[in-house]
């Protein structure tokens, strides 16, 4: 499994907020997300994810809410 913390930085060009979360992703399906404005970790189903037309940032495993994923 080589999973992947990507932070959203996508520039949207939109009259409203739109957010942008952070995501953990296993190849080219999203297990996870972050919420932009409370930080918790919303778990479900593993989805198909697009990563089209957007822009995002490497984060370390370690350095976000996914981390006790990376512990032993």
């Amino acid at each position: 499994m080589a999973l992947e913390v990507l932070k959203e930085v996508t520039e949207w060009a939109v009259d409203f907020r739109q957010p942008n979360h952070t995501y953990l992703v296993d190849g080219t399906k999203v297990l996870a997300y972050q919420q932009w404005h409370t930080g918790e970790a919303i778990w479900g189903t593993p989805m198909r994810f697009d990563r089209r037309r957007r822009e995002f940032e490497k984060i370390a495993l370690k350095d976000s809410v996914f981390k006790t994923l990376g512990e032993s």
